[in-house]
């Protein structure tokens, strides 16, 4: 158990003891009988460790369905992270857009959720334009023909925004596809151009029409303050419509970036303290859509009285159950940023169980008491052992900021201090 101390708003130290490996959040003793109005929902124990096989995927309904184009891209980022080595890996369109949509459809009536969301990835996914529009009108087409699904499928893509056109966005709206556009806000100069500047009018047009549209974007040393990053973007969009940012993580090391980009590299506390104060001082938790459902996340298996497993999955998600990455060969592969292969098309459609056997990375022994463990979940397991332990200590910095945010939600009080044996202990996390 990790020993957290902590603040409350009159000051007051309250000690608590975590289990991040339970999820099992308990006051001391000492202090329980004034804080059972926060603490109401939290078991003083939990049963023992639940195990999850990570080759199941089937029995978990599709939510999610990627289909990549691979790394070809227009632009050429100065911190970008995909792979580049991987180029020859690069996906045409070998499966005809029909064919794509038909698997889909068959895919999806067997093993969709509720709602599912279909995105397209690249690279640069708006240099395949026509196969996405081919493949969203054939999929349309088969829901006529055939029935409508159970599942509400909803497609979108991720774009850096510089290819859009009055067609492609008059065509969005008309179908409600969701549009994510990468921008780093005042750090936006590391990219090779700037959407907001070239196509200004068109994604205003989005957001106005009340589209499912947002940003995406990538925290360097030229953008290092989630509240200016709101603030620049409100300014520049210059609409009524609130600001929506789906990720805002910092710059990951990988071969050949300049490590200079990382913010606060020097002191990248001063980076976690900095996310959390924007969060408490300015209110814009609501901005980050994925900082809300990481810390809601959080803040449910705190509070579940069932089971709770060891997180098993990496945190972007592309390994996890009822989530799946295709390419237009008409393979599951790994991620939209590692192409290597993992299974068929036809082989999900049969309800064959896809493998994704280096779902933890080697390194991951000081990982079992880190108090950010249900939030990082190991990072990516795909990254070299030296880059891996790179961005450690990244991660730790990012997600201890979420962290204090979803522990003064549930208990009141503000973390200042935590002891026990994982790699950072004796770090301090907050100046108070």
């Amino acid at each position: 158990m990790l020993k957290i101390q902590a603040k409350n708003k009159n000051g007051k130290n309250i000690k608590f003891a975590y289990d991040p490996n339970t999820c099992c959040l308990v006051l001391d003793g000492w202090h329980l009988g004034g804080y059972k109005k926060y603490m109401q929902y939290l078991p003083k124990s939990k049963q023992a460790v639940q195990t999850v096989d990570v080759n199941r995927r089937c029995n978990t309904p599709i939510s999610e369905v990627r289909i990549s184009f691979g790394l070809e891209c227009n632009w050429n980022c100065k911190y970008c992270s995909q792979d580049k080595s991987q180029a020859h890996k690069e996906c045409r369109w070998e499966m005809a857009p029909g064919t794509m949509a038909t698997a889909l459809y068959k895919l999806l009536h067997e093993y969709g959720g509720d709602f599912v969301a279909v995105q397209f990835w690249g690279g640069e996914p708006l240099l395949h334009w026509d196969y996405i529009k081919s493949v969203h009108d054939a999929f349309q087409d088969l829901v006529v023909i055939h029935g409508g699904l159970h599942s509400q499928v909803h497609f979108g893509f991720v774009t850096n925004g510089s290819l859009l056109t009055s067609e492609i966005v008059n065509y969005c709206i008309r179908n409600f596809f969701s549009v994510c556009i990468s921008h780093d806000g005042p750090g936006q100069e590391l990219r090779t151009a700037d959407p907001l500047k070239e196509h200004k009018n068109l994604i205003q047009r989005l957001y106005n029409s009340r589209q499912s549209c947002s940003f995406n974007s990538v925290m360097t040393s030229r953008n290092n303050s989630h509240n200016q990053l709101v603030q620049h973007l409100s300014k520049e969009l210059n609409t009524k419509a609130q600001i929506i940012i789906a990720d805002a993580a910092p710059l990951a090391v990988s071969d050949g970036v300049d490590l200079s980009l990382v913010p606060f590299r020097e002191d990248l506390m001063s980076y976690s303290e900095s996310l959390f104060r924007d969060m408490l001082t300015y209110g814009i938790l609501d901005y980050f859509d994925s900082y809300t459902r990481i810390i809601d996340d959080f803040k449910r298996a705190i509070c579940s009285p069932d089971l709770l497993h060891v997180p098993e999955f990496s945190a972007c998600g592309a390994g996890w159950p009822g989530k799946v990455v295709l390419n237009t060969h008409g393979e599951a592969i790994y991620c939209q940023s590692y192409l290597d292969e993992v299974g068929t098309l036809s082989e999900l459609q049969a309800g064959k169980e896809l493998s994704y056997s280096k779902v933890r990375h080697a390194n991951i022994a000081g990982c079992k008491n880190c108090p950010v463990l249900h939030m990082c979940r190991y990072g990516c397991p795909k990254q070299t052992s030296e880059v891996w332990e790179q961005n450690c200590k990244i991660r730790f910095a990012h997600y201890m900021a979420l962290f204090k945010i979803a522990f003064l939600q549930l208990t009141g009080c503000i973390p200042y201090h935590i002891s026990g044996d994982f790699k950072f202990a004796g770090v301090e996390i907050l100046s108070v």
